[in-house]
Formats: C-alpha cells, sequence, structure tokens
C-alpha cells in the first residue's frame, strides 16, 4: 500500500484477491501477512515525488491459496 487512499476498502480487495481462480499478483511495500505471501522483492529509489529520492523494497504478494502458482511463474521467468 502506497498510501491509505482515503475511502478505498483494503478488506474488500483483499477478499476479491482471495477468491480469484486466475494468478493476482499485487505489487506493493506491505500486505496482511496472514492472507497474502511475498513471492519476491527487490529494493529501488522511489522517484514519485520531485523532492524525495528514497530506498524503498518493492514485493510481489500472490494470495496465500495461490502461493504454488506465484513460485512457478518466477521460476519461468527470463530474469
Amino acid at each position: 500500500m502506497y498510501n491509505k487512499a482515503e475511502g478505498f476498502d483494503y478488506e474488500r480487495f483483499y477478499d476479491w484477491c482471495e477468491h480469484q481462480t486466475q494468478p493476482v499478483f499485487i505489487s506493493s511495500y506491505q500486505m496482511p501477512d496472514d492472507r497474502f505471501d511475498c513471492i519476491e522483492e527487490f529494493s529501488h529509489r522511489s522517484t514519485l515525488s520531485a523532492t524525495a529520492n528514497n530506498l524503498v523494497t518493492e514485493r510481489i504478494y500472490v494470495p496465500k491459496h495461490q502461493k504454488e502458482r506465484g513460485n512457478r511463474a518466477i521460476q519461468l521467468s527470463l530474469f
């Protein structure tokens, strides 16, 4: 979550992600550990602001029931 967007229903979004049958990959700095697994992470400089140049750790998450599928996607990656 980059920012706590006013009015965004995070619980509804998490529920939606968990009910998907197709792979769901979420790029975020953090997610609820009890519902999602981090399958990859990397550090980079955040340049979203003209005045900030912060080092951040971006993570890729999948719903827990899709972890095996997410790991398979990483294994097939060319990177």
